[in-house]
């Protein structure tokens, strides 16, 4: 008998999604910081009152609608819009596509990066579970170098590995590091940009949590540092937690070429990526972001704003119930911080219905404000 899945290899499930499957099972009573969403003081998803509004218009817009195939780049309307977040207001062009999601555009970006002739990727660990999966779907190869020198996020590391007799690409966060919380300075940047100088390597950097940081504009410094000293870069880019918009995966891949000639060649080639992976991105994502920024843009700003708020709220307060040797730990920004637990302690926080990842990652947006005090006490509890 020909039984030719019986032989397909074995596959792990995500770290992630696994861990929160367990806290579903587990009822209300659990404490879920695992899935990066950003929950209110009614343990439900925030959904932003910009948003709320901009899809009612939308939705206005659907009886009219012909369903046709967008262009294989995104909405122009949508891509404009985020491209003043991402690169500032300016009429210089660039390279760009829309993309499902943030996950989505590290994938094309990564296939550009191949199509570039790149086989290695720099990547300082510890990071995003996903980015090694990423890698190694796209068939490149990964030179790991550390992250944290004395838990203190530093460039140090990177630049060492850099080699002129290897192109390589270095794969950083822009921002509200995950899973760490902890970002790389501003003179660490320069530093970067520095070395890059005339040098054959390039950079992806996963931004999938503007705003989360400092601020809309604050958050994209690292891409202007950059830009202002011709690096190329990749940016993938993401409308999942800045605009609260999981489930309809939006996101979207740029490039910064020092030659506006190569813009159009990079165009074809990132919708020639698009075509294999999905054809092209779905639609009512960019189009609701479209609206937003064309009539709600003010009032996203101050929700956004609000939200960063709450988020360094609750981490502040998780920071007054936990012991000294957390407080660094809990130091960064946005939705995310590394625990130092072990993994037996961390086993033990599932029996006390408190799930995160194996690694200590927590998902501090994930826990209501007036949950706080309750994940502080179990976990002081397995300490």
């Amino acid at each position: 008998m020909n039984a030719p899945f019986s032989k397909i290899p074995n596959a792990s499930p995500d770290p992630i999604f696994a861990i929160a499957q367990k806290a579903r099972e587990a009822g209300p009573e659990a404490i879920d910081a695992s899935v990066g969403v950003i929950i209110d003081d009614e343990g439900k998803p925030v959904v932003l009152e910009s948003i709320r509004l901009a899809a009612a218009l939308y939705a206005e817009s659907l009886s009219k609608s012909d369903f046709n195939y967008p262009p294989l780049s995104g909405i122009p309307g949508y891509l404009d819009a985020i491209t003043n977040l991402v690169l500032g207001n300016s009429d210089e062009p660039y390279a760009r596509i829309a993309t499902t999601g943030g996950t989505g555009a590290n994938a094309t970006n990564l296939r550009l990066i191949k199509a570039l002739g790149y086989e290695n990727i720099i990547l300082p660990t510890p990071t995003w579970a996903n980015h090694h999966q990423l890698i190694n779907g796209s068939g490149l190869c990964v030179t790991e170098v550390n992250y944290l020198i004395d838990e203190t996020p530093s460039i140090d590391a990177i630049i060492s590995a850099l080699n002129s007799d290897q192109p390589s690409a270095i794969y950083l966060q822009a921002g509200c590091h995950n899973p760490t919380g902890l970002d790389l300075s501003e003179d660490d940047w320069n530093k970067l940009a520095e070395a890059l100088t005339d040098s054959p390597h390039c950079v992806l950097l996963d931004f999938a949590y503007q705003g989360f940081g400092k601020g809309i504009e604050e958050d994209a410094k690292p891409i202007q540092i950059l830009k202002n000293a011709s690096i190329p870069t990749l940016i993938s880019w993401s409308a999942s937690k800045n605009h609260c918009l999981y489930g309809l995966r939006t996101g979207a891949a740029f490039a910064i070429t020092n030659n506006s000639d190569d813009i159009p060649m990079i165009n074809r080639h990132y919708s020639m990526i698009s075509r294999q992976l999905y054809s092209a991105a779905p639609t009512s994502g960019q189009l609701i972001v479209e609206i937003l920024h064309n009539k709600f843009a003010d009032q996203w700003r101050m929700e956004l704003d609000e939200l960063r708020s709450i988020l360094r709220s609750r981490r502040e307060s998780l920071k007054s119930k936990l012991p000294d040797d957390f407080q660094q730990s809990l130091d960064g920004h946005g939705l995310y911080a590394r625990l130092p637990l072990s993994e037996e302690q961390i086993l033990e926080l599932q029996k006390r219905n408190v799930f995160m990842t194996m690694d200590g990652r927590i998902n501090i947006a994930g826990v209501p404000t007036g949950r706080i005090g309750e994940l502080g006490e179990k976990i002081n509890s397995v300490i």
